[in-house]
């Protein structure tokens, strides 16, 4: 699933989209998507620092 956003650019910032972010809640994990994050990324760590030892 993706967003798309129509950002207009003022004095260098965008005073729109900034406000969009702000005033939207702090987006969290499920239970279950944070089990599935957390799964990959330790699988994602182990090749990561087999790579890294040779």
């Amino acid at each position: 699933m993706s967003r798309v956003w129509r950002a207009v650019k003022e004095n260098r910032t965008y005073p729109g989209l900034i406000s969009f972010m702000e005033s939207a809640p702090q987006v969290d994990y499920s239970p279950e998507e944070a089990a599935v994050f957390r799964e990959a990324y330790d699988e994602a760590l182990n090749i990561a620092l087999a790579f890294l030892d040779g």
